[in-house]
């Protein structure tokens, strides 16, 4: 459809006539019957004349937004050529100290590396023509840059940093941390035939989160603390032994008479004997495959005697491997010396304030203070632990000295799976009936706990009778040799059930326990999270049973209530309403805020 004729072209084509009247040279000034071959020959003039006016005036259009466009490219040009001559008066006023000081770094400012699209050259993209993805992928590139594992190390910028902690749920805080570890090799920071080692012979050919963010604080920052805080199972324990070595490795190689003169150079306490052999076990495998360095890992657990302890110590010794209470032991007895110590590594301390160590621990790191030939401030502290609790602070408060704080991974994963259920049940076959219900919908291990070892007794012989369950005890009756002839057999699965006092049940390291039932409620409340806190590790869902009766203590059910209602992270908790009204426990009501 042409368009219409403009109304100021329609008046400037009147001209008067030679009377002075004014008539308009237009085909409509008259009133005239035009035949049909006349009228298709006028529209098709029309027509003409209309696409002529259409065209010039979309040539003006396209002129005047050609001009436009290089007029933008020139300011842009123009204001780029400025920001390099002149400082930005906003990086200029970021040096200022502002007024209020938060919990974060300054690495953390997502706007330092800000660059907006009017940075961006208007001629480059100008120039783009018939874009592919191929095309779309290097305009993006050349925009936000390439990935980090694309770059060299010095070409890795802050947001790359930040995209790669994030890759790996990594966060470290602190005052002068070390960036995490890329790759093995990069930062030359591991010896070359000890790197040559881990990816070839323990095929290990990237680092875990852990070992990314520690290895670098811990090997490269002189003798900073450090706070690790992961789940079991994310290689903690190379994160301090490839530290350790690389340290060893700087210092002059001793003869063996020297180092039993002195004793070890590092300290590795462990809760549990188990545990603690397995990480002489993975240290002592790299020293054998190291085998330039004559260096020794010895481990002092329970079950040998201090004579059997000094006979392995009297080879020397250079990486200490022991639990906390036999420990103790050997250093009364002068069976060894720790004056040497210069680092000093807690692995699972939480375990370790779980089953009663804390006084032990503070004995321990009090001797090192003592008996030491290291100044105070050059020994290095490190502490990991899969949850931070009130006495975990406590300690790394008082004997880390500005530390470097690291996480792996969301708070939320540091949290115990556990599902918690009370049950009210006020006598003992109700309570038995509701074990074997239980048992049939559990995969074993599983734990029941009691206060009396005649109640264990009691409830395996019935348990072993009436279904085919293999039962083993553990309370203080029982000696060392049937206690862990009694722990192997649930870890082997030749046993499904343990039953245990709590007292008997300390130091225990049984993975994987999908259940604990409190057969009898404990007097103290303490004893209850200890309990329930042998399942659900790890990052596994584990369930605890507690029965209560009519006899319990009414503010230990009150605690109970309490923490059940609290500690809920998996939304499914449940308490007996019976024993709410049978105790006169009123939950107090939520008040909730509406935005």
């Amino acid at each position: 459809m042409a368009r219409p004729v403009d109304v100021s072209q329609l008046l400037t084509s009147l001209k008067g006539d030679k009377n002075g009247n004014r008539v308009a040279k237009n085909p409509l000034r008259k009133a005239k019957f035009l035949s049909k071959n006349e009228r298709e020959a006028l529209l098709r003039d029309n027509r003409n004349t209309s696409n002529n006016i259409t065209v010039t005036e979309d040539v003006k259009l396209l002129v005047h937004n050609k001009k436009m466009v290089q007029d933008v490219a020139e300011q842009s040009e123009i204001i780029e050529s400025v920001n390099k001559d002149e400082p930005s008066s906003i990086s200029h006023n970021s040096n200022k100290k502002l007024k209020f000081n938060f919990d974060w770094q300054k690495s953390d400012d997502t706007l330092t590396d800000f660059k907006p699209l009017t940075s961006l050259k208007v001629n480059d993209l100008l120039k783009v023509k018939n874009v592919t993805n191929d095309g779309l992928g290097k305009i993006e590139e050349s925009y936000l840059g390439r990935h980090w594992t694309q770059k060299a190390f010095n070409e890795m910028t802050e947001r790359d940093w930040r995209i790669l902690k994030e890759d790996f749920q990594i966060s470290i805080r602190g005052d002068s941390i070390k960036q995490p570890l890329r790759n093995w090799n990069e930062l030359k920071l591991i010896p070359n035939d000890l790197s040559n080692i881990i990816t070839n012979d323990l095929h290990m050919e990237h680092p875990t989160p852990i070992q990314r963010a520690t290895i670098p604080n811990f090997t490269s920052n002189g003798n900073r603390s450090v706070l690790g805080v992961a789940s079991t199972g994310s290689g903690k324990t190379f994160a301090f032994i490839i530290p350790i070595l690389t340290k060893l490795s700087l210092m002059p190689d001793q003869p063996r008479s020297i180092k039993v003169l002195e004793g070890p150079k590092a300290l590795i306490l462990a809760p549990t004997r188990e545990l603690a052999q397995q990480i002489k076990a993975e240290a002592k495998r790299l020293t054998d495959l190291w085998d330039k360095h004559d260096y020794r890992v010895v481990s002092i657990v329970g079950g040998h005697s201090i004579e059997e302890i000094s006979n392995e110590l009297s080879d020397g010794c250079d990486i200490l491997v022991a639990t906390p209470g036999r420990l103790i032991d050997c250093l009364e007895n002068h069976a060894l010396t720790v004056g040497s110590v210069s680092t000093v590594v807690l692995d699972e301390a939480d375990k370790m304030i779980d089953l009663g160590f804390e006084d032990q621990l503070t004995t321990i790191l009090n001797m090192l203070e003592m008996n030491t030939t290291i100044k105070r401030g050059r020994r290095q502290v490190v502490m990991f632990t899969a949850t931070m609790m009130p006495p975990i602070e406590k300690i790394a408060r008082q004997y880390l000295q500005n530390p470097i704080n690291i996480s792996i991974g969301s708070s939320e994963n540091t949290i115990p799976k556990i599902q918690q259920k009370v049950v009210y049940a006020p006598n003992d076959d109700l309570k038995f009936n509701k074990v074997v219900e239980q048992l049939r919908n559990t995969n074993p291990p599983i734990i029941i706990f009691i206060n009396h070892k005649r109640v264990a007794d009691v409830l395996a012989e019935r348990l072993k009778k009436e279904t085919r369950y293999n039962v083993v005890t553990l309370h203080g009756s029982k000696s060392q040799e049937q206690r862990e002839k009694s722990l192997s057999a649930l870890k082997t699965n030749k046993a499904q059930i343990m039953i245990a006092t709590s007292i008997a049940a300390r130091g225990l390291d049984i993975p994987n326990v999908s259940l604990v039932i409190n057969y009898e409620m404990p007097k103290h409340f303490e004893d209850y999270v200890h309990r329930i806190g042998r399942t659900g590790r790890a990052g596994n869902i584990g369930t605890a049973i507690t029965f209560i009766g009519e006899y319990e203590d009414e503010k230990t059910v009150e605690k109970l209530q309490k923490y059940v209602a609290t500690e809920n992270p998996l939304r499914n908790n449940e308490f007996d309403n019976r024993i709410k009204k049978l105790y006169k426990i009123h939950e107090a009501k939520s008040e909730y805020i509406i935005y």
